[in-house]
């Protein structure tokens, strides 16, 4: 983790100074990181955070540069990313964060998509799709209520 830290930091920093090809370099490297070390973090919300924040610093840094289609494609790598992520964690500790992630990635493809009018609207009702997806499986969990035992 620290070492993704690190690589995050260093990117904004090249960013800033706006050294674009460094800054990528860094924030490449954060990403490999993130998503090799995703399955083995004990702490859900800072594996998928990590995930997530990585790609999105990728896609303004690709939006700074005017390379509307690899901002583009690293959205739909990490819609795709969450989405295998979710299909496998269904029910499990990373469900939550997995689902919180989406949220985010919905909302900054629907930023890109408004603000270069580009047509994403199958990948922001797929979005929708899973959101509500989510939402319900939260719903019919939470009331289901197994009786105490002894309770019968």
């Amino acid at each position: 983790m620290e070492r993704w830290k690190q690589e995050i930091n260093a990117g904004n920093q090249y960013f800033r100074k706006h050294q674009y090809c460094e800054a990528r370099e860094c924030y490449t490297r954060a990403q490999v990181r993130a998503r090799a070390l995703y399955p083995h973090w004990h702490n859900a919300e800072e594996a998928v955070a990590a995930v997530v924040i990585t790609d999105l610093n990728l896609v303004d840094l690709f939006l700074e540069q005017q390379r509307l289609d690899e901002a583009e494609m690293q959205l739909r790598s990490l819609y795709s990313f969450l989405c295998t992520g979710l299909a496998n964690e269904a029910g499990g500790p990373k469900e939550e964060a997995l689902y919180h992630g989406l949220q985010r990635c919905r909302m900054a493809m629907m930023n890109f998509c408004q603000d270069y009018s580009r047509d994403c609207g199958q990948e922001v009702s797929r979005l929708d799709n899973i959101v509500d997806l989510t939402s319900l499986r939260r719903a019919v969990k939470d009331s289901y209520h197994y009786p105490k035992e002894g309770s019968l």
